[in-house]
Formats: structure tokens, sequence, C-alpha cells
């Protein structure tokens, strides 16, 4: 809040200097010369606790973004991108067991044990992964707001990681109840792999659904990433946080979701290398939207996250 030219008001620190505005966080009158780096809308103790980040909800470009996104990531790429692959690696390793648990179950008589024996191990990945992203959703915070990430920040967000863990069992169980069921209808002759009406009726079925998975995903998206944002919120406040945040925004979200898409395209592209760094620069564009999103409608945090 701005009061140029008025009287009376003096800088909290500097006592001798006119205050040119008032800390949007702490509500201390502000010199110029304390406002934080990053963001002038706080002062600098305010900042060092809240971090910096440019981008604001208002004008909301998600090409200004990842051009954001892609300074910050390449400046400290390194943990960033071991984190990314060892998110892959863990992916390939659930992938390989689970098809050898299917083999080895399935039997000539069902396929059911087969499907059970693979669904556990895509049980047990979805918890690993989702600690793994807990801890690169939280490498991003930092980073995005300026800081320079370290393996503590890693295991601040690992501490955090029972939101993303249960977003993760979430998809896992919608997955199975599409998937289970589906084959084994196939495995006991109620669907013939022939019978095309039944399957297109399948596929219709979900193509009407879609609209709806991807209007309720954009409102819960970022659950995970608000608990690693603001230490003090718990899991059932992060989800009213961002399904608050998504209202009115699910255009920009899905914006860049599209454009953090065609960045892991490029990244498979090239030599499927670059999908590595290429994910990683994914997952800061869906924080710094998220960041970018939430200023104004949810508060924020009032204290850093501990050891």
């Amino acid at each position: 809040m701005s009061f140029e030219g008025s009287s009376g008001g003096v800088c909290a620190v500097h006592t001798t200097i006119p205050a040119t505005s008032t800390c949007s966080r702490c509500g201390n009158y502000m010199c110029d010369g304390c406002r934080g780096l990053g963001r002038e809308d706080v002062c600098d103790a305010c900042e060092a606790v809240i971090g910096s980040f440019p981008l604001t909800r208002d004008g909301f470009d998600a090409t200004q973004a990842l051009s954001y996104v892609w300074s910050r990531y390449k400046a400290e790429w390194v943990l960033p991108t071991m984190l990314s692959l060892l998110f892959f690696g863990v992916n390939m390793v659930i992938s390989f067991v689970g098809n050898m648990f299917a083999v080895w179950f399935t039997s000539p008589d069902s396929i059911v044990p087969g499907l059970l024996a693979s669904s556990l191990v895509q049980l047990i990945g979805a918890v690993i992964q989702g600690v793994i992203l807990a801890g690169i959703f939280r490498v991003a915070v930092v980073a995005l707001q300026g800081q320079i990430p370290t393996v503590e920040h890693v295991a601040e967000g690992m501490r955090r990681s029972g939101t993303l863990v249960v977003l993760q069992l979430g998809g896992f169980i919608i997955g199975s109840a599409f998937g289970i069921p589906l084959g084994v209808a196939l495995e006991s002759g109620a669907i013939s792999p022939s019978d095309t009406s039944a399957l297109c009726a399948v596929a219709g079925g979900m193509l009407l659904l879609m609209p709806v998975f991807i209007y309720v995903g954009l409102g819960i998206q970022n659950v995970g990433v608000e608990t690693l944002i603001d230490p003090d919120v718990d899991i059932v406040e992060s989800f009213k946080r961002s399904w608050a945040v998504a209202d009115g925004a699910r255009g920009d979200l899905f914006v860049s979701g599209l454009v953090g898409g065609f960045v892991m395209l490029g990244g498979l592209v090239a030599c499927c290398v670059g999908i590595v760094p290429a994910a990683g620069v994914a997952m800061y564009l869906t924080t710094a939207t998220y960041l970018a999103l939430r200023q104004g409608m949810v508060p924020p945090p009032t204290r850093r996250f501990e050891g």
C-alpha cells in the first residue's frame, strides 16, 4: 500500500526517512530502501520469510512464467535434475517389476492374480513417487522464490509428503477402479474383445466424464504444492486453498499444463535424454503457476519451514 506524499509516516527501520509504503504482510512502514529485492510490496524482513517471486495472478501469462522458470532452473539445475532422474528411475523400476509380477502370477486359467500382483507393485510405487515429488516441489518453491535449493529443502519436502502420497494413491485407486473391473470383465467373457459396441460404450463413457475429471483435477492438482509453501497448512485446508485458487483461473492452469506438456514433448524428442530436465522444468512451471495464482487468494505463510 503506497502513501507517497503523506505526512507523519516514517520508516520502521530508518526512523529519519519518510515512509513511502507499508508492508503488505506485517504492516510496518517502509522506505524505498527497505522494500524487498524481489517483491516491492513486502519489507526485507518479510521477504526473508516468504521469499521473493515476481509473477502475479493479474495478467498471468504462461509463456512469461516459463521464461522465469527456465532462468531459475538453469541457475541451480543439478539438484532438480537429479531428483527428476530419481523419479524416472523409480518409475522404470516400478513398471518393470509390475510387468514381471503380472507375467509370473498370470495363469492360463485367470489373469486376476497377475492384475492384483501388478497393482500391489503400483500401489507401493505410488507411495514412493509421492515422497519424491514432495522433494521436487519443495525445491521448486524455494528456487522460484529466489533462494538456493539444498538437500535440506528436499528433506523438508519429503517430511511433508503425506498430501502428495494421498493424491498419488487417489490416482491409483481411480485407475484401478476402471482398469481391474475391465480386465475381469474381459476375462470372464462379460465383455468380448471383439465386441466393439461394448468397448466403444466404455470409451464413450470415459470421454463423457473427461470434462468432470479435468474440472475437478484442476481444482485439486496443487493441494500438495500448497503444503510445501505453507508449513502451517494441513491436508484439509490445502484442499480448500487449492480449490479457491483455481476458482476463476482454471483457464490459466489448463494453458500452463499444456505448455508444460509441450516442454515434456520437446524433451522426449531430444533423444529421450532431455525428458529428465524437461520434467523438472514442467514441475517448476506447475509450481510457478500456483505461486502466482495464489497471491491475494490465500494468506501468505507466516513462518519458515523448520528442520
